[in-house]
Formats: structure tokens, C-alpha cells, sequence
């Protein structure tokens, strides 16, 4: 018996040591130019092409010079037995904020199940937030409890990166054109698209100087 435990112990560690990560089950953040960023930039992009190829793809993402312009972190987390993440996010950190532009799984149970905790465990961090719609948006608001941004100045202020892009923002704040409801709807220009976003994370007036 002692040796079967000593061999399972044995094996166990084998199977930690072998996550490209570092460790099984821990959120890691990466640095999408750093040396281990290089090294799981391949395994990023299937992620990205996994999670968003039946929604028409997310093509900025979907190339290593387009990935690392776009996104400074890559925040994961394997779960499996095999050495690739299986669930993250991919944000990038402008400082105070740090806005989030994929979740991503391999599409596999393990990723499925601990996706959500991954979503909350970032998006409760200062400073962090996303724009969402459709099925994250309901996951993230009435699922997760995080709450929507109802401040349509703070708002704005965030998608137009502080005035610095134009995307012709018009607020809606609460609206019964999607099946959500909630508050801190808006409609923004996307390409040649108009799209219906709210904004959910850790974010507040007083981090970027807004006044009250």
C-alpha cells in the first residue's frame, strides 16, 4: 500500500509538472510577450478559434503579431492532463484599465465548468471589465452576479478608450430589447455594424478621474 501511494504521489506530481502553466488548476497570468507567453501563443489561438469560429471568428486574434498587438495578457488555467491551457481570458492592460477582448475553453467539460470562476475571479479585480452581449452577458449578470456599469459617462469613457476613438456611443441604459434586461446598455459603431454592449467588471468613476 505505501508504495502504491508513494507511485500515485509520484505521478501526480509528473502530471503538475507537465501543464505548461506551471500547475493544474490555478489561474495563471501571462504576459503575451514573455517567454512563456511565446510558448503558449499557439495554444491561444486555438482557444480563440474553438471558442469563436461558430460566431464568425475573432480574426485579430487569430494570428501571433495580431494576438500580442492586441492583447498584453493571457490570463489561463489548464485543468486536464494534457501540458495546453483550457480556459482563460485575453485582455489588454492600459494601465488603470484593463479591458478584457475574448473568453476562450478547448470546448472540453473541465473548461466548460470552470470558466465561470475564471470570468469572476478577473472581472472582480480593479480595474478590469469587458463588453458583453447575448449569452455572456446573461452568464455574467444573472448567473455570476456581476453587476453592469449603469454610469453612462463612465461608460463612454471606457469604449472610447478616453475620447481617443469615435464610435458614435449612444446610451440606452435600461431596455427590454434583449431577454437580459438589466441596466448600462449602449449602442456603439463596430465597423459597419452597429452593436448593443453593456459593460461589466470592476471599474469606478474615481480610478480614471471622472468627477462625481
Amino acid at each position: 500500500m505505501k508504495l502504491i501511494l508513494e507511485n500515485w504521489r509520484k505521478y501526480i506530481a509528473e502530471e503538475e509538472e507537465e501543464s505548461k502553466l506551471g500547475a493544474k488548476g490555478k489561474h495563471v497570468d501571462v504576459g503575451s510577450k514573455s517567454s512563456l507567453g511565446d510558448d503558449v501563443t499557439d495554444d491561444v489561438i486555438q482557444l480563440v478559434k474553438t471558442s469563436y469560429d461558430k460566431l464568425g471568428g475573432h480574426p485579430r486574434l487569430e494570428t501571433p503579431s495580431g494576438l500580442k498587438n492586441a492583447i498584453t495578457n493571457y490570463y489561463l488555467v489548464d485543468v486536464d492532463d494534457d501540458p495546453e491551457p483550457d480556459a482563460g481570458m485575453l485582455y489588454y492592460d492600459a494601465g488603470t484599465s484593463k479591458k478584457s477582448s475574448a473568453v476562450v475553453t478547448d470546448g472540453s467539460p473541465e473548461a466548460k465548468k470552470i470558466i465561470s470562476q475564471t470570468m469572476k475571479k478577473l472581472l472582480s479585480q480593479p480595474g478590469h471589465w469587458i463588453e458583453v452581449s447575448g449569452a455572456p452577458a446573461h452568464i455574467m449578470i444573472n448567473k455570476l452576479g456581476l453587476k453592469p456599469i449603469a454610469d453612462p459617462e463612465l461608460a463612454e469613457f471606457l469604449v472610447t478608450f478616453g475620447g481617443k476613438r469615435n464610435v458614435n456611443f449612444n446610451w440606452l441604459g435600461e431596455t427590454d430589447k434583449n431577454s437580459i434586461g438589466g441596466d448600462g446598455w449602449y449602442i456603439r459603431d463596430a465597423g459597419d455594424k452597429k452593436i448593443t454592449k453593456t459593460i461589466v467588471g470592476n471599474v469606478n468613476r474615481n480610478m480614471f478621474g471622472l468627477k462625481e
